[in-house]
Formats: C-alpha cells, structure tokens, sequence
C-alpha cells in the first residue's frame, strides 16, 4: 500500500518545490532593487592642487538596521576603455561627502570605506527599516590612476545589496565521525588525529592543523598532507564580515563582461564574450 500512494506524494512534492522556488525566484527578483544613476566624474583644483571626485546617485529599497546586523550597498567605480577592457578606481580613505540623503520613515544613512579602497559601503545609519536615495560626491585616489588619462574613457559605477554577519562564535564540522570522514569535514582532532566532534570557532587566532582542527578525505589526493598553520590573518568567520544578499543575476554579470576586454570576457563566456 505505501508503494501506491509514493507516486502521488512525490508528484505534490515535485508541485509544492515547483511553486516553492517560483515565489522565491519572483521574491527575489522583486527584492533585489538596487539602482546606481547620475555618475559624473570631474576633477577640481583648489590652491594649486587638482582632486578628483566622482558623484553617484545610490538608491536600494528595504534598507534596515537593528540591534543585531544590517544590510548595506557596496558601491565600487571603473573606467572603461572599450576593447582595453578597464581600469579599476581607487577611493581615498577620507573626503567623501553625502550631499543628499532621503530615507523613508527618517532613515539615516552613513558611509564605510574599507582599508584598501576598493569601494565603499553606503549602509544605514541607526535603527529602522525603509527605502534609501543618497546621492554621493566620492573622492577618488588620483595617485592609483598614475599617468591614466580618465578623460578618454567611459567613468561606471557598480554596486551590490550586502548583509553584514556580526562578529560571533560559531560550530563548524560535522558532529558524526563517519560524516565528517565521508564529506572530508573539518573536525576536533583527539590526541591521535582521531574524531573528537565538530569545532568551536570563538576566536580569529592561528589554528594548527592537526591539533586545533583536522580533516581527512578517502581521496589521496584531496587530502593534502594533514600539516600546517591557519593563521590569524587567516579570515575563519568569527570577526564580522559582509555577504551578498542574493545570487549574482544574469544581467550583473553581462554587465561584468561588457567591462572587460573582448580576450578577457571571451575567457570567461566562451559563446562570443561580450
């Protein structure tokens, strides 16, 4: 008799996951609702010395902030050069201005910029949840550029939604021995390399593989030699960091390849590139 019914259980599984991932493929396109416009780049000489600046309109819907986490645009400019592919933009590490900033229900906004320059995250600014339309005056590292002319190429601005995981303590691994053997899990080693149970991650210090955390995979050559120091530059998930909020769309990365050269996007799609 369960044989019987397994047929139409299956074909409402099949309908309810069908449906499942449709209201999940539709919500996250609905949600994912970041919008860059209005980028300008120009240069401006005070005293005899000449700094560059870009302005760049930021708008993202369901912007939030609470006790806990929040979300935040990453926002990170190029200049393309048609079939020489791009030059990436540094931004200073200070003299960034938010000229107007509108947030829905009194949302604030603030800026972050990274050590590296790379970008800068836009993210609010205390408590709430709401749309956000700031329009940003971003300082550009003009030392980077060098001898690169930015007047003969084409100033692109780029941004993505983030979530920002606090820093916490966490478990990795896998609790059952023949699991974490079967799925070359990480492990707490015991003191002959054995499985001691999953491993607490409560800190960013230097692990040594082999005392502090250990694996083992049935593939010789997956398994490496079993040694060495993980260490504390190591990023291993403790300090908080930022994750992309949703799966990179078709469109994003069209638009990656269309920054690059045709050799370089030719690489990476090989049905034409660009």
């Amino acid at each position: 008799m369960k044989n019987r019914y397994l047929p139409l259980r299956l074909g409402v599984a099949r309908l309810f996951f069908a449906l499942l991932l449709g209201a999940l493929v539709l919500g996250q396109a609905r949600a994912s609702d970041l919008r860059i416009s209005n980028e300008l780049f120009f240069t401006e000489t005070k005293g005899g010395t000449r700094t560059m600046y870009a302005i760049v309109q930021v708008h993202w819907k369901n912007a939030w902030r609470n006790e806990l986490n929040h979300d935040a645009a990453w926002i990170f400019c190029k200049f393309l050069q048609g079939e020489e592919g791009f030059r990436h933009v540094r931004l200073r590490p200070n003299g960034h201005e938010i000229l107007q900033a509108r947030g829905s229900a009194g949302l604030q906004v603030t800026v972050e910029v990274p050590a590296d320059g790379n970008g800068l995250f836009v993210l609010p600014k205390g408590a709430g949840r709401g749309d956000v339309s700031v329009k940003l005056k971003l300082a550009v590292d003009a030392e980077f550029l060098a001898n690169f002319n930015p007047d003969r190429a084409q100033f692109k601005a780029y941004g993505l939604e983030m979530v920002h995981i606090p820093t916490g303590s966490f478990w990795a691994g896998e609790p059952d021995s023949a699991a974490a053997y079967e799925y070359s899990a990480f492990f707490l080693p015991d003191g002959t390399g054995g499985h001691s149970g999953p491993l607490r991650i409560d800190s960013e210090q230097a692990l040594t593989v082999g005392r502090d955390i250990a694996y083992r995979s049935k593939e010789s050559y997956y398994q490496g030699d079993g040694q060495g120091v993980l260490p504390d530059a190591f990023p291993k998930g403790y300090r908080g960091f930022y994750v992309m909020k949703y799966e990179i769309s078709q469109g994003a990365y069209a638009g990656f390849l269309n920054a690059l050269s045709r050799e370089q996007s030719q690489m990476r799609a090989n049905f034409g590139g660009k």
